[in-house]
């Protein structure tokens, strides 16, 4: 697994001692986060690990308000998280669901670009701008629609982009 694919680059990775290792199925287990928030994301997870035949793994969500507490910017604390991977635990540490969320799409990100292989490893990651975004331009035969849009922010999800702008092209004259 090279985590050079994984996009954005993560701020931090230390890799730990062991061999890429392989999940089949995860538990999960959180101290306080509201599980449905992040329902969607492990479910893909979930599917994602079971593609793998290898061991079953656990994954425990903890709140922690104190991390990065002076490290980093106080508003991309909110975004933050640690992971700790290693053959059958997989450990997210964040401020709230959001740093979460995020941590969760590096796994998958993980899986993706190791086929299916996770490798011991530690990654603290948070934002380097509170705002990621992109600017979609409708109009002029370029009108997607309901379902589409839905692929484009899943996708920019997927890469942790937080901001969509939208703009229509004389659709809405003036008058």
């Amino acid at each position: 697994m090279d985590f050079n694919s994984i996009i954005p680059l993560p701020a931090k990775i230390t890799l730990a001692r062991g061999n890429p290792f392989r999940i089949s199925s995860l538990t999960v287990k959180t101290n306080s986060f509201a599980l449905p928030a992040l329902e969607n994301e492990i479910s893909a997870l979930m599917e994602c690990a079971a593609c793998g035949n290898g061991d079953a793994a656990e994954l425990s969500l903890i709140r922690d308000s104190s991390l990065f507490k002076g490290r980093i910017e106080e508003r991309l604390r909110e975004e933050a998280y640690r992971l700790s991977v290693r053959k059958g635990r997989i450990e997210i540490c964040s401020v709230t669901a959001k740093g979460a969320f995020y941590a969760l799409k590096t796994i998958r990100q993980a899986l993706q670009c190791g086929k299916n292989h996770l490798v011991p490893a530690t990654i603290e990651d948070w934002p380097a701008l509170a705002m990621r975004g992109m600017h979609l331009t409708m109009g002029e035969g370029h009108m997607p629609n309901f379902e589409r849009m839905l692929e484009i922010v899943s996708a920019l999800a997927d890469h942790k982009i937080n901001t969509l702008v939208l703009e229509y092209d004389d659709r809405f004259p003036w008058r």
